[in-house]
């Protein structure tokens, strides 16, 4: 089979996707470790049983509701590339609209980060990798999702800067810690438990179930984030969280009732609020 035939096989295999044709060609670079134009200028290129196999299988999973992000391994987010898996979840727009608000607020000088449920690393790789003063710490109970993290880390060489733990939030944590961290971030899981059921399929199917439930109303790991950060928060350090989109004014009032002040939110490009922030005094 030539690849253009190939190419028209997926596209027509993932007419009934919303971007089946553009996926079927994404796929088909994948598997032969192209780009756009080789598959252009090469068209009537015969190939290998064993490279249309390879296809057809990933043309397949992808007709049953796999992303193709897990398909291939790969996705961008911020200006990288990074790995991702079923152990991970694979990062959102709304993330980078919090990257983007901690950049605005970090000056170029030696802060600590650490995010609580780092899943592939993306906030605190995204973060040192345009600050190179910054330092990090990535906390996930995840050991698998931990072992991508470090893999990305080591993809932009920021093994200097960022530091994993396995912990379950801050249980295994050391008190060295306390009063340290100058922006406390988390894109904690915030879907409602019995909101779960009626996700996509490529959500509640294939992404894991551990970084999704939040718990009865979602914001379960709000609560138990904004209690025990402040032991780790410096004074006026930063708390940052991501939100569901309907969650932002009571993300605010949980983080009142836990002491912290200047509390704010960030819209995404749609005008939904998805990024809360508020300040720790301590003096």
């Amino acid at each position: 089979m030539k690849i253009q035939e190939l190419l028209e096989l997926g596209k027509n295999e993932l007419s009934v996707l919303e971007e089946g044709a553009l996926e079927a060609r994404l796929l088909l670079e994948y598997t032969l470790d192209c780009d756009h134009h080789y598959i252009i200028l090469n068209g009537e290129e015969r190939l290998e049983d064993d490279l249309i196999d390879r296809y057809i299988t990933c043309i397949q999973e992808r007709k049953a509701n796999k992303p193709i992000q897990y398909i291939m391994g790969l996705h961008g987010f911020y200006n990288l590339v990074l790995k991702v898996t079923t152990d991970t979840l694979i990062p959102r727009q709304e993330t980078e609209i919090l990257v983007e608000f901690i950049l605005e607020n970090i000056q170029d000088t030696d802060k600590l980060l650490m995010d609580i449920g780092t899943g592939t690393g993306c906030i605190p790789i995204a973060i040192c990798n345009e600050k190179p003063a910054i330092n990090a710490v990535g906390v996930d109970i995840s050991k698998e999702a931990l072992e991508v993290a470090t893999y990305n880390s080591s993809m932009y060489e920021l093994e200097e800067q960022i530091t994993f733990i396995n912990s379950n939030l801050f249980a295994g944590i050391d008190s060295s810690y306390y009063d340290t961290v100058d922006i406390l971030v988390s894109n904690p899981p915030y879907i409602p438990t019995e909101v779960i059921r009626t996700l996509d399929a490529q959500v509640k199917d294939y992404e894991p179930l551990l970084a999704l439930d939040g718990g009865d109303d979602g914001l379960d790991y709000y609560k138990l984030i904004s209690k025990e950060a402040k032991r780790y928060l410096a004074d006026q350090g930063l708390i940052v969280f991501e939100v569901g989109h309907d969650q932002g004014e009571a993300v605010i009032q949980i983080l009142k009732a836990y002491g912290y002040t200047s509390p704010g939110m960030i819209q995404d490009l749609s005008g939904v609020y998805r990024v809360v922030y508020a300040t720790m005094n301590k003096i």
